[in-house]
């Protein structure tokens, strides 16, 4: 009898846990390959260097928000949204797929679709809103791997519209 009571216990404490955390919280990172690279850029690129697409989410109901951090040329142009300001990307989350508005820290605008496969997202921007002339490193798709989960040292924000 406690054997079965103790495994309805953690049955409710794990779909309760399930209910609380979106598949999409936590870290996924994507390291660009070397391909493509020439010149000084292939040399470092060889010696360990890569430019690298971070995101960080976490949702409230069906809302997801987030921050990213995209490296171009190799680490010489960093697009980063800090943790003082708003969250970089805000939208919707429903079962396994987002759509986000997402806001870069150089002034670039618009919208990315995202689909959690296990332990991969997929992310792709479907649309420009900006005049395209502000600064993008973002990718226009890419597959991020899902990191560990470093303990929390500060809590989110609040996930607001």
């Amino acid at each position: 009898m406690r054997l079965r009571n103790a495994l309805i216990a953690l049955l409710a404490l794990h779909v309760g846990f399930a209910a609380w955390s979106a598949p999409l919280d936590g870290d996924w990172n994507f390291v660009e390959s070397c391909a493509g690279a020439t010149g000084a850029y292939a040399q470092r690129c060889k010696a360990g260097e890569r430019d690298s697409f971070y995101l960080h989410f976490w949702s409230d109901g069906n809302r997801v928000c987030g921050r990213h951090l995209a490296t171009a040329q190799l680490g010489n142009r960093v697009d980063e949204a800090e943790a003082s300001e708003p969250p970089s990307l805000r939208g919707t989350w429903v079962e396994h797929q987002a759509t986000l508005v997402f806001r870069t820290s150089r002034g670039a605008t618009g919208e990315a679709s995202l689909e959690v496969r296990g332990d991969t997202l997929h992310w792709k921007i479907t649309h420009r809103m900006d005049d395209a002339s502000a600064w993008l490193f973002l990718p226009a798709e890419a597959v991020l791997a899902r990191q560990p989960r470093p303990p929390a040292d500060k809590p989110n924000p609040p996930c607001t519209p």
